[in-house]
């Protein structure tokens, strides 16, 4: 009687107060309990907007054996032409980049980064803020382009490429395509957001089998695959 009136009480526990909702099945499915959900809404992927996009992020990690607890990869809101709305997507980290480079067992280190002249200019326009749609007048000071060097061993030889990644060219959006207005992201950390994507663009370019495009540079782009346009560069010294 005892044992059955404490399998009754777990089986009718409520869930915890939960920011996104989501049912105990789909749960199972991926592994996981209430108390985890409530730590990736709330701790690892805060700014999420939907259960699904945190879904998106859990099963990636489980298909590439990722601890999702360490947010290998980020949920990144994007514009969708076809859809006309946003929606939420994930992408890797650059730190996600690194393990699958280095899990090849072929990356063979990367030098300093290089950064071209400051550069000062006044951005303004329509940006998406936490209060709303607002108009927006700042000035950043940034560099032009940042290039970091990467190595992978290829017959025995430790081969370099080098991508020269352009600020201008890379920057995110607060408004999307429509606007001209850097995140805050951005406007905060021009010189090391611009490294992050640099890295990304050399590494994808020695071993574009296995990278993917970063967090850091798709956010505030379109998902449509025109927008994702690549050639690598490879160079030997």
């Amino acid at each position: 009687m005892a044992t059955r009136a404490k399998t009754q009480l777990k089986t009718t526990t409520p869930a915890p107060d939960l920011r996104l909702a989501i049912s105990d099945s789909t749960l199972a499915e991926l592994g996981l309990d209430f108390n985890a959900w409530k730590v990736l809404t709330e701790s690892i992927f805060p700014s999420a907007k939907t259960a699904e996009g945190i879904l998106l992020a859990v099963r990636y990690c489980q298909a590439r054996g990722l601890d999702v607890m360490k947010r290998p990869v980020h949920v990144v809101p994007m514009w969708s032409k076809a859809l006309d709305r946003e929606i939420e997507t994930v992408w890797p980290g650059i730190n996600e980049v690194q393990i699958t480079a280095a899990r090849t067992k072929e990356w063979a280190g990367m030098d300093s980064p290089r950064f071209g002249p400051d550069s000062a200019r006044i951005f303004a326009g329509r940006a998406k803020t936490e209060d709303g749609w607002r108009d927006v007048r700042v000035q950043v000071t940034f560099p032009e382009w940042c290039e970091v060097r990467v190595y992978r061993l290829i017959g025995g030889m430790r081969c370099p490429f080098t991508e020269t990644v352009f600020w201008l060219e890379t920057y995110s959006r607060a408004g999307g395509a429509s606007s001209e207005v850097p995140t805050v992201m951005w406007i905060k950390r021009p010189r090391g957001q611009l490294l992050k994507c640099a890295k990304a663009a050399s590494l994808r370019a020695a071993f574009p089998e296995e990278s993917s495009y970063t967090a850091e540079e798709m956010a505030g782009k379109s998902i449509e695959p025109e927008e994702l346009v690549y050639t690598p560069r490879w160079s030997r010294l």
